[in-house]
């Protein structure tokens, strides 16, 4: 290390742990001379961070891995004097740095997502979020919200083109980035026994064979009782709330909400990324009636997606051969995603036990969505999900169903019971 670098070291730590302690600052921090950072309650900035000589920022600020900000680049608040105090003049007005300012901007913040470059100059507004992989060009002024891997430039700015020249490309530049900078950062939140991801869909790598599973109260209870299903939901790479109630008990025992990925949510937002990509899917399950309606439909409404299907036998078991003909079937296709909609927990269990024989980048259970998209069952509207009411849509149309789970659901009511008062081997899920 030269002696140059040594006080290059010097004066970051300084920064960081004197002047700037305040905030929160990943690794490989680096800045240019007379920097100046402020916020009223809170800046964070992530790893492999660059920011040049007298840039400013002084709002709230959530600033992730891996950006460039250029020299005289300025992040300033929105509303930090309050202009509308009659008879008094803007310099004597109250401001934002005043403790008891109760005007606009008090809630406001940048949102930088990763990847990111904002060239010389550009002046932000606080109150927007810069999507991930973008680009801000020099002397641009940002006042709305910027498009993930989009150019922008312009006073104010307004979106020039794509960052990369195709959807596929960008869609790799995804996958690649996710690999080689995200690995630590999946968000999780283990409860009850079970780690569910807590963050986009879109963070989910189709780099390596994985496994995709729910988890509700319904299945929770089943997974009491049958040891294999357990184990399949707690070896999945991703196990994701299906409806919000299993969140109850993330809410109750943690105080964190759990990111809503239902089953619905992973078959549109994958049929929506193999559609930019011009991916391949294989669906399995359900009948030949049904999987040719879904084929159809899937012709118009995601054109670009090819698509093949196997209808399985019904019955309880399936028989050696009967699994060797799904596996043949899905790998002679060798598809980007494996849809699997059995019913659960046999589709969980089938998925698990044959994961490592299918060649496929993600397998889904996603059950009911295969009846619902063929039309053979009135789909939930969105409304329904957003007011996290799907579960009583569903009981309205198919009281059936709600006869069968209650069961499962109340003993999910008495776990989360037991864990609240205190017992740990409900708390832990070591039941």
């Amino acid at each position: 290390m030269t002696i140059f670098e040594f006080i290059k070291k010097i004066r970051i730590a300084y920064l960081k742990q004197i002047v700037w302690r305040k905030y929160q600052i990943g690794n490989n921090f680096h800045c240019g001379r007379n920097v100046f950072l402020w916020a009223k309650n809170r800046i964070s900035i992530g790893n492999n961070f660059y920011i040049g000589r007298y840039s400013h920022i002084e709002c709230d600020s959530e600033i992730g891995d891996n950006i460039i900000i250029g020299n005289n680049v300025a992040i300033i608040g929105k509303y930090d004097h309050n202009f509308e105090e009659v008879g008094v003049p803007i310099r004597l007005s109250s401001q934002i740095r005043n403790a008891d300012y109760k005007w606009k901007g008090n809630n406001l913040k940048v949102i930088i997502e990763d990847d990111v470059w904002i060239g010389y100059g550009t002046i932000i507004l606080s109150g927007v979020k810069i999507g991930q992989g973008s680009i801000i060009a020099a002397g641009s002024l940002i006042v709305k919200d910027v498009e993930p891997y989009s150019i922008y430039a312009g006073h104010p700015a307004k979106k020039i083109r794509d960052r990369f020249d195709n959807k596929e490309v960008e869609t790799k530049h995804i996958e690649l980035y996710n690999i080689n900078y995200k690995k630590s950062k999946l968000e999780t939140i283990k409860i009850m026994g079970f780690t569910i991801l807590n963050m986009e869909l879109n963070n989910i790598v189709l780099s390596k064979k994985s496994l995709l599973t729910t988890i509700s109260p319904n299945s929770y209870g089943i997974s009491t009782k049958d040891l294999l299903f357990c184990e399949s939901l707690k070896e999945s790479d991703y196990l994701v709330l299906d409806g919000v109630y299993f969140a109850l008990a993330s809410i109750l025992l943690q105080g964190k909400n759990i990111k809503r990925n239902q089953g619905p949510d992973v078959f549109y937002h994958f049929m929506k990324r193999m559609n930019d990509t011009h991916g391949e899917i294989f669906f399995l399950g359900s009948s030949q009636k049904t999987l040719e309606k879904i084929k159809d439909k899937a012709a118009i409404e995601y054109p670009n997606i090819k698509i093949e299907y196997y209808s399985p036998p019904y019955k309880t078991e399936f028989s050696d051969e009967d699994n060797e003909k799904m596996i043949e079937a899905v790998n002679k296709f060798e598809p980007d995603i494996l849809f699997v909609g059995m019913t659960c927990p046999k589709q969980e269990k089938w998925s698990y036990q044959n994961k490592e024989k299918l060649n496929t980048k993600l397998i889904c259970c996603i059950g009911g969505v295969f009846d619902w998209y063929a039309g053979n069952l009135p789909e939930i509207a969105p409304i329904w999900w957003k007011l996290r009411l799907g579960w009583l849509k569903r009981t309205i149309d198919r009281p059936e169903i709600f006869k069968r789970n209650i069961p499962n659901i109340m003993i999910f009511i008495k776990h989360l019971f037991l864990a609240l008062i205190g017992i740990k081997k409900y708390r832990n899920g070591t039941i």
